[in-house]
């Protein structure tokens, strides 16, 4: 992945690619604030990392992403998201 400020998530093959390898129009895409969360916080314990703040558009995306990311790992449908529960706005 190249440092693109836009990072995308391709539920088709369940990983995270740039803007230079987009092949559909409809993929999920990362909020700059849930990216800089996610750089920050990757070498913090679990502990630290849960008290550094994300606004609530940044959170419902990573948690659509996670979701769908664990979807894919187990191949089959999770009722969180069958039932539209945890879905961002």
């Amino acid at each position: 992945m190249t440092d693109t400020k836009i990072v995308l998530f391709d539920d088709r093959d369940n990983e995270i690619i740039c803007s230079d390898c987009k092949t559909k129009i409809d993929m999920l895409q990362f909020s700059t604030g849930g990216l800089k969360y996610l750089r920050y916080t990757s070498t913090l314990d679990i502990d630290k990392s849960i008290t550094i703040g994300l606004d609530k558009k940044s959170i419902d995306i990573l948690k659509h992403i996670l979701l769908i990311m664990v979807q894919g790992i187990v191949e089959y449908p999770l009722n969180t998201l069958k039932k539209g529960l945890m879905l961002y706005n």
